[in-house]
């Protein structure tokens, strides 16, 4: 039996997903920790997602779904967020899935650290490889928090496993009041989520790291960031202009700008 009794919210984008959304909604359903919402946010989707959403949420209440028009991850997640009631919050993308200690464990690990964001490992599925991530291998409670927020700085493109574990918003653990007030950037498609963790860890007080793999990422070649887009170079201006901002609100911006110049000369 659970020794905690706190609430975790759970925001789902969903679009056109249906081939991969059982798996995903049915490890969801099957956390050991059971104290859980799940706002499943279906942005537009064409194909049967929207209808497995709805048979999800017909059958456990825990699930709620909102249908939205067609409008990007960046909005569904915002939307999402306006309806979590939870002391916690944790983000899914809907064609991945967790451990079924996932979120027990994580909230143990949180609670006893008396953290604000708890980040754990993730095992990248392509195809049929997989491709263990050792992100946070180095990592511990005396790693600072300039070290990480250098980590955090989206300055490549997430090419190498290990960066999504800090790029991505999922394999995290937010504590409700740190992210408060935060969204994700609507007209940014490269590193907006990024950015949004950039900020959340500044907000955060303490962190902590949970060395065990419980999320796994089905690595997509149609997604938003896999796939070229012409106006790549637009977004990536645009990045850099938010992220510079972030950047430079932070108490750590002098040791920060020279990540920051390394990702300038990255993007060009």
């Amino acid at each position: 039996m659970n020794e905690f009794h706190e609430k975790i919210s759970i925001v789902v984008p969903v679009y056109q997903t249906s081939q991969y959304l059982n798996t995903c909604l049915d490890s969801l359903a099957q956390q050991t920790y059971r104290n859980l919402e799940v706002i499943l946010v279906d942005d537009g989707s064409e194909d049967e997602s929207g209808s497995i959403c709805d048979n999800v949420a017909d059958k456990d209440h825990r699930f709620r779904v909102i249908h939205q028009e067609n409008q990007g991850v960046s909005t569904a997640r915002n939307n999402g967020l306006k309806f979590c009631t939870g002391e916690y919050i944790m983000f899914v993308d809907s064609d991945d899935w967790l451990e079924p200690c996932c979120c027990e464990s994580a909230l143990r690990k949180i609670r006893e650290s008396k953290s604000d964001i708890c980040f754990f490992e993730m095992c990248v599925i392509e195809n049929v490889e997989k491709k263990d991530t050792k992100a946070l291998a180095t990592l511990n409670q005396l790693t600072t928090k300039t070290e990480l927020l250098r980590l955090v700085i989206p300055f490549r493109d997430g090419d190498s496993v290990d960066d999504m574990v800090f790029y991505g918003p999922y394999c995290k653990l937010f504590k409700r009041d740190v992210i408060f007030g935060l969204s994700f950037l609507t007209n940014l498609r490269y590193g907006e989520d990024a950015i949004f963790n950039f900020e959340a860890l500044h907000a955060a007080d303490n962190y902590c790291f949970l060395h065990e793999q419980l999320y796994y990422y089905r690595k997509n070649e149609s997604s938003t960031t896999a796939s070229f887009k012409h106006d790549r170079l637009e977004q990536s201006i645009i990045r850099l202009k938010y992220t510079y901002n972030a950047v430079c609100m932070t108490e750590q911006r002098e040791e920060l700008k020279s990540t920051y110049y390394q990702m300038f000369v990255n993007i060009n």
